[in-house]
Parts: structure tokens; C-alpha cells; sequence
């Protein structure tokens, strides 16, 4: 693909004076070809989930793009490909709200160790390590629909304070533990997980859920 120049950055003339940030809304209409397995149609809507260039820069897309399931519908730019970003991407001030969050989960954190759980052979993803969560259910919000997954997963969860939030597709709530509650505290696991532990940053288990990495890396 043709590279565009820095100065005729986009269909409407110049480049604008533009800093975008999380949650700012835009417009995807040329995407560099360098993910071989997928890409993302000319128009496609987004949501800007993190913007620190070089270092990272993320959008959440508005819908499913075909063979990117492992990417969880988000387009990410590194370093040297920060140009490529103010090639690709329009604001989109007019695009209204991003859609919903479809899913949430809690990572529990007691000390500098997480609460991980092995998917089973009888779920997506056998064998990854991740958390509790999954779909949110009409009425519930999205930190009714964690706590809900959490403890139909493990039987319970441990007593714990909620610290933050990240996401916005799949959001996923920081959940602190005292580590004496988490030295007693005990899950019973339904068929979706098989095994359970905490871990440090440091000594994840594999394979590890790219999700799962890249909150962790968050927080």
C-alpha cells in the first residue's frame, strides 16, 4: 500500500490540530496492511481506548471484523508506527456513543499476586489462563454482571474492595483482596475452569490469555 504524505494525512486536505483521547470517538478509512489475517473496511467507527504515543496507541472497534477475534476487535499501533495512525484515522466528533459493554469481569489482586483460573476443556480457549467474567445479561450493569460471573465460576469470591476499571467493550474491574482473606479463602469451580491460583506479575502461568497480559500490564 501506497504511503501517504504526512501533509495530505487525510480524504479532507491537511492534517488538523488534533490530540485525541480515551474515549474520543473516530473513523478508521485506510489501514495499513500489516496484520495478514485481517482488515478493517473504510468507514469502520471506533473508540479511542489508549493514547500514549509512541508507546501505545489503541482503538476498540464498533463491530466484529472477521479474523480478528484474538485482538478482541481492537487495533493497536507501536512505536515506529505511530505515523501510521494520523494515516489511518479521522475524528468522528458526530459518531455518537460507543455501543454498550458486552462483557465484564473482576481481576482479583491481593498483594502483588492475581487471581487467575485455567479454562476447561469444555469453554472457548481451553487451557488459557485468565479470569472470572463473561457476558453482561439485559438489566444487569457491568459490575453487576462481574461479580455474577466470579462467583458462578468459583462458587464465591473473596472479600475485596473495588479499585478501578479498564475497557470498554469487556470491562474489567480491579478488585483489591487483603491478603489475609485471600490466604483463607477457598473457590469451588463450576466446568468452565479446571484450576486456580495466585500469581505474581512476574511468574504468569502459560499459555496466558492475550487479554488477560494486557490488563495486567495496566495495572
Amino acid at each position: 500500500m501506497a504511503r501517504r504524505r504526512k501533509q495530505d494525512w487525510s480524504p479532507r486536505g491537511p492534517r488538523p490540530h488534533w490530540h485525541p483521547r480515551p474515549g474520543d470517538r473516530v473513523r478508521i478509512y485506510e489501514l495499513v496492511d500489516r496484520w495478514p489475517d485481517f482488515f478493517v473496511p473504510a468507514g469502520t467507527l471506533g473508540t479511542m481506548v489508549e493514547f500514549d504515543p509512541p508507546r501505545m496507541i489503541r482503538v476498540l472497534l464498533d463491530v466484529d471484523i472477521p479474523g480478528a477475534e484474538e485482538w478482541m476487535n481492537e487495533v493497536h499501533w507501536y512505536q515506529d508506527l505511530e505515523d501510521e495512525f494520523w494515516d489511518s484515522v479521522l475524528p468522528a466528533p458526530d459518531a455518537g456513543p460507543p455501543p454498550p459493554p458486552r462483557g465484564a469481569g473482576i481481576l482479583f489482586r491481593s498483594g502483588r499476586e492475581f487471581l487467575l483460573l485455567r479454562r476447561s476443556p469444555d469453554v472457548d480457549d481451553p487451557g488459557f489462563w485468565s479470569i472470572p467474567g463473561g457476558s453482561i445479561e439485559p438489566g444487569e450493569d457491568p459490575l453487576q454482571s462481574a461479580l455474577r460471573e466470579s462467583t458462578e465460576e468459583m462458587g464465591s469470591v473473596p472479600l475485596h474492595r473495588i479499585r478501578n476499571r479498564s475497557g470498554m467493550e469487556y470491562q474489567t474491574f480491579l478488585a483489591e483482596v487483603e491478603e489475609r482473606h485471600a490466604k483463607t479463602w477457598r473457590p469451588v469451580l463450576n466446568r468452565e475452569h479446571d484450576r486456580w491460583g495466585w500469581f505474581k506479575k512476574k511468574e504468569l502461568p502459560v499459555p496466558a490469555h492475550p487479554a488477560l497480559l494486557r490488563t495486567i500490564r495496566i495495572w
